[in-house]
């Protein structure tokens, strides 16, 4: 970890960091959450992980929205993926950044972008923006970010601007999704885009503005996030550790009916 870099330009991007079975492992568990709601739709299609997890995520989007957007969601719920980003390797890089009592912000984030996975009415990447004005937590939050597949200039690459970092709380609007950073605050000029292959690590500050590169890009991308807030960081203890994630639960059921006892039973067989 250069601590010199991450301090003056804001990001640091840690090479080779994560092994690389580790990736394939996890999106192994991926492609099965997209192929079993493919199969519900589809019983004849066989489990098949070689074709491609992007090819069945296009056949799924193509028969049923709602059920690719669930498979997609289930996947910040894996697992895999929590302990993924919080594998030692990545904790040593963050003690080493003085996030001396960590703790994980909210539920992880799975990225996906892709020219042949538009959803209606829906996104293709994030505008500029910081991250801590969505948390609030300490100052010294620390964003973790790390591809899944490899990125390149032309693949939507994570894009920030070295040091702006150090112009603190920016002013914008609240969108559905984030918190847009005001357009005449920052030159659009000054993006870097960061190539970063399957297991290099993106540590960022939440100060750091960044976005998602759009522009002239193709293909397939899936990306994972999280961040950790720094409990010892004196303005987060005088504050009483606030967050601005809420959880919530829908408490009526979802299914009328559903489960009956015999189903409840036969699990248990």
């Amino acid at each position: 970890m250069d601590i010199k870099q991450f301090n003056q330009e804001g990001f640091y991007i840690s090479k080779g960091l994560l092994p690389k079975q580790d990736t394939e492992s996890l999106l192994d568990d991926i492609y099965q959450l997209f192929h079993l709601q493919l199969k519900r739709l589809q019983p004849e299609i066989k489990y098949n992980p070689t074709l491609g997890l992007y090819d069945e995520m296009q056949q799924l989007l193509g028969l049923d929205v709602d059920a690719y957007l669930s498979a997609a969601r289930r996947c910040a719920k894996l697992v895999k993926l929590h302990h993924y980003l919080s594998h030692k390797k990545i904790l040593n890089e963050i003690d080493i950044l003085n996030i001396k009592l960590p703790t994980i912000v909210t539920e992880p984030i799975v990225h996906i972008s892709a020219d042949k996975l538009t959803i209606p009415g829906g996104y293709a990447g994030f505008e500029t923006h910081q991250d801590w004005p969505s948390i609030q937590g300490s100052l010294d939050c620390i964003v973790v970010w790390t591809p899944l597949v490899k990125v390149s200039k032309i693949n939507f690459p994570l894009q920030v601007i070295p040091k702006s970092h150090k112009e603190g709380l920016l002013s914008g609007h609240k969108t559905s999704n984030l918190y847009k950073i005001d357009t005449n605050l920052f030159d659009a000029n000054n993006f870097v885009s960061l190539e970063a292959d399957i297991g290099d690590v993106i540590f960022m500050t939440s100060w750091t503005l960044h976005r998602t590169g759009i522009e002239n890009s193709k293909g397939f991308r899936i990306a994972c996030s999280t961040r950790y807030d720094n409990c010892l960081e004196p303005t987060f203890i005088e504050r009483g550790f606030p967050c601005a994630y809420k959880r919530t639960v829908d408490r009526d059921l979802i299914a009328e009916n559903f489960p009956s006892k015999e189903t409840v039973r036969n699990i248990y067989k």
